[in-house]
């Protein structure tokens, strides 16, 4: 009896993990490599489990509609007059207030969206009294090691993932995240499944004692 709540229990709990570890953003590359010793932002990436990047072109594609939240989590000195004006996903813009790349891990923008994105993601942005102008699809995009190890070794290579980095030209580091999510219908039908066997066997058990 106790066994049959344990599974049960751990039936709900597995759906659940399962459903918010996976990512709802399928990533398709060509393959990872390595990421080279030039790259401005190796020694913070590898301090956050990431050493390999993933090769252009990248395609990202949303499990239906999906908040993304994009964070500066580092930034060139040099260079810290760059300002955001806007995001550009799969062609369509989304305006966001001015940032200077100054702290580490300021919330530039919280965009929802369904769309796919070609060779990831453009910005629209100022190199201080320089005139405005896009940066897309050039700059690197990494995933932590984990979430590499876990893409297909079928080409392209594809995973799902709920986060990535990027950077713009080396100019800065970005973090694109999933915002916490709850689980898919589906999910949740399991989960309550899972519940419903636990919550029947103890009640069992207990009128067995009774």
């Amino acid at each position: 009896m106790l066994g049959r709540i344990l599974a049960g229990a751990a039936l709900a709990l597995g759906v659940a993990t399962s459903a918010l570890a996976a990512g709802p953003l399928q990533v398709s590359t060509a393959f990872p490599s390595p990421i080279t010793g030039i790259d401005p932002y190796q020694s913070d990436l590898a301090s956050i489990g990431v050493t390999f990047e993933i090769a252009n072109p990248v395609t990202v594609i949303p499990s239906g509609p999906t908040t993304l939240e994009f964070r500066v989590l580092e930034s060139d000195v040099a260079t810290s007059g760059l300002q955001i004006l806007s995001l550009d996903l799969g062609g369509t813009s989304y305006a966001v207030p001015l940032q200077a790349f100054s702290a580490a891990g300021t919330l530039l923008a919280t965009v929802t969206t369904s769309q796919s994105f070609s060779n990831f993601v453009g910005f629209t942005d100022t190199f201080g009294p320089e005139p405005t102008g896009l940066i897309w699809g050039s700059q690197p995009v990494y995933l932590t090691d984990p979430d590499t190890a876990a893409l297909t070794r079928i080409g392209p290579f594809i995973g799902n993932v709920s986060k990535l980095y990027f950077n713009t030209g080396g100019h800065a580091l970005f973090e694109v995240s999933v915002a916490r999510g709850v689980p898919e219908p589906e999910a949740w039908t399991l989960m309550i499944a899972g519940f419903g066997l636990a919550g029947g066997a103890l009640r069992r058990r207990r009128a067995a004692i009774a």
